[in-house]
């Protein structure tokens, strides 16, 4: 076997493959790092856009592991943070009306259900936060609101 040097095996191939497909090889081991990094790290420009409007990477990650979570892959990016924007001011609706359910509670209730009222507002305030997740909710709002004009 002639020897070829490395980078054109790996231009030729995808990978070194002198020592046969040998899993151990250094060589192997840098380039399907190198090219799993740079297909993870490679940013869309609506990743960017997100990334420069107040998302970090990690709230980013998230809505990518949303996406992959799909069964039928119909969610892109796009989708999901206009989804999110929709969901917000749902979100704020519902919690305005625990909290009206809390003051109406505190005003015309007796003492005694003082406490029940309170623990119905902070249960309601959890499931709301979890059903719909109102940073990234009020995140995606505000891209939405400042890319429409």
């Amino acid at each position: 076997m002639l020897y070829k040097p490395h980078f054109l095996l790996t231009l030729t191939y995808g990978v070194h493959s002198v020592h046969g497909t040998c899993g151990t090889c250094p060589l192997n081991r840098v380039i399907s790092y190198l090219y799993n990094s740079s297909r993870d790290f490679a940013m869309n420009d609506y990743e960017q856009k997100l990334l420069e409007n107040g998302f970090s990477a990690k709230d980013i990650g998230k809505l990518k592991s949303i996406i992959k979570r799909d069964e039928s892959q119909t969610d892109s990016l796009q989708s999901l943070v206009l989804d999110l924007s929709k969901r917000f001011w749902g979100g704020v609706i519902c919690i305005a009306i625990i909290a009206s359910v809390f003051a109406y509670g505190i005003y015309k209730g007796h003492n005694e259900s003082l406490v029940s009222y309170g623990i119905v507002l902070i249960i309601g305030v959890i499931i709301v936060y979890f059903v719909i997740p109102l940073n990234l909710a009020w995140k995606a709002h505000c891209f939405i609101r400042k890319n429409r004009s």
